[in-house]
């Protein structure tokens, strides 16, 4: 149930579906108003093209998002912290980077 839930909130999974939906209009609205098979070609292959502009630009946002989470959680200079609170602060740090770096 919760691998449905994830799948149906994912929105590359909707852009898919967005795809394949599209495509099949495209087939469909062709064919009702005869349109060359050339015509309906290019149609899908521009919305394949957008579609990659799409995942493109999610891929280029969350990696910004994961650059800025990084540079966030860098070491700053901290030497006015006491070290039970620099230990405490380096292990959430690293936790925070192994989080991060199992989501990449």
């Amino acid at each position: 149930m919760k691998s449905l839930l994830k799948l149906l909130t994912n929105i590359r999974f909707w852009l898919i579906v967005g795809f394949v939906l599209g495509t099949f209009l495209l087939i469909v609205v062709g064919y009702l108003f005869d349109w060359s098979q050339g015509i309906q070609i290019l149609s899908i292959v521009i919305l394949f093209f957008i579609l990659l502009l799409i995942f493109m630009f999610l891929s280029l946002r969350s990696a910004r998002s994961t650059k800025h989470i990084e540079q966030s959680i860098s070491p700053s200079p901290a030497s006015f912290l006491a070290p039970d609170r620099k230990l405490e602060i380096e292990q959430f740090r690293h936790k925070m980077i192994s989080e991060i770096q199992s989501l990449k």
